[in-house]
């Protein structure tokens, strides 16, 4: 993990390349030491090599690979990419013609140019290895997160729980039993189809977290849930699940309170949500603790599923918990 966060450092990647690069060159100065070269002109080669070899690098990387072979735009690529090859040979042509003098230098140039479009191939493929590391690593992660959330929502104590509430509304309402079965039925088999998926449907989730919150509500009945969304949240996906940890945690340390409230607002702008949620707890400091783990396995998710995002926790009111998850660059299809 270092090795990688090293090789992302974008000033460590370029500088450790640039050191190379310069010990190469002098010691090829140093190896042909015989030939009489001057300090001025030693500055001016350098020089023109390395802006040669940068200019080259950004176009390759950048422009020739990111944006086209990367993308699969092979035809732009290889048109760009023959085109290069055709300015080379007519360029080398006219300066050989009329700069004889400097042949040299010009071909020590050309010649770090071709051996840096060589390199396209060996770079293309290291983006293509630490692309599937990133993946293996992604879907190692979501299983592992499915597993969790079977063991959570399939334990013998959580199923326990819901069926001596459903014995005791048997026993006093009877009559609304069947209704608080499906509802709970319903609950399960979307966790349970949700975890296979990578994304589900926005809409899909909001509809998910509204009747966990109201099975909730069956068993505490003076549990109190504000909720208000702003947005058109059609169209767009997100990780399955990915709210459930923040309401579990509001609705859990908020029933501790003598008059529980769970406030959650959604905020939809164009490809950017914002999910706040407040409630009451006894004491800020244990529900901080309480919930330090659930938080870092969502932020972990949230990295490696490359979803950029942004978690502010508000401790100014004691005694109340408020949390914003922001989401940006939502998925438009599944």
């Amino acid at each position: 993990m270092k090795i990688r966060l090293s090789y992302e450092n974008f000033w460590f990647r370029n500088v450790t390349f640039y050191l190379l690069l310069l010990s190469l060159f002098l010691y090829n100065e140093y190896a042909d030491r015989k030939q009489d070269k001057t300090p001025e002109y030693i500055f001016i080669e350098l020089l023109l090599i390395l802006t040669a070899i940068y200019g080259a690098v950004l176009f390759s990387n950048v422009i020739l690979v990111r944006k086209f072979l990367l993308e699969k735009k092979y035809f732009t690529f290889f048109k760009y990419f023959a085109l290069f090859w055709v300015c080379y040979i007519i360029v080398q042509v006219q300066f050989t013609q009329n700069f004889g003098e400097y042949i040299s230098l010009f071909n020590e140039i050309l010649g770090t140019l071709f051996m840096l479009f060589v390199g396209t191939g060996i770079y293309f493929i290291n983006l293509w290895v630490l692309q599937n590391v990133f993946r293996t690593h992604k879907k190692l992660l979501n299983s592992q997160a499915e597993l969790t959330f079977l063991k959570q929502q399939l334990n013998p104590h959580f199923l326990l729980n819901a069926m001596n509430n459903l014995y005791g509304d048997a026993l006093a309402e009877p009559q609304t039993v069947a209704e608080k079965i499906l509802k709970l039925s319903g609950l399960l088999r979307y966790q349970i189809e949700a975890t296979k998926k990578e994304y589900v449907c926005l809409t899909e989730e909001i509809d998910f977290v509204q009747k966990y919150i109201g099975y909730h509500q069956y068993k505490s009945h003076n549990l109190k849930v504000t909720e208000y969304s702003e947005g058109d949240f059609e169209d767009f996906f997100i990780l399955p699940l990915v709210f459930m940890t923040l309401i579990e945690n509001a609705i859990k340390f908020s029933s501790e309170c003598e008059q529980p409230y769970v406030d959650i607002h959604w905020k939809f702008m164009e490809d950017h949500l914002i999910f706040t949620i407040e409630n009451n707890c006894l004491a800020e400091g244990s529900f901080l603790e309480s919930t330090g783990l659930g938080l870092e396995n969502l932020r972990r998710r949230l990295v490696v599923s490359f979803v950029k995002h942004k978690i502010t926790i508000d401790k100014n009111v004691i005694g109340v918990f408020k949390l914003e998850l922001q989401l940006w660059k939502l998925n438009i299809n599944a």
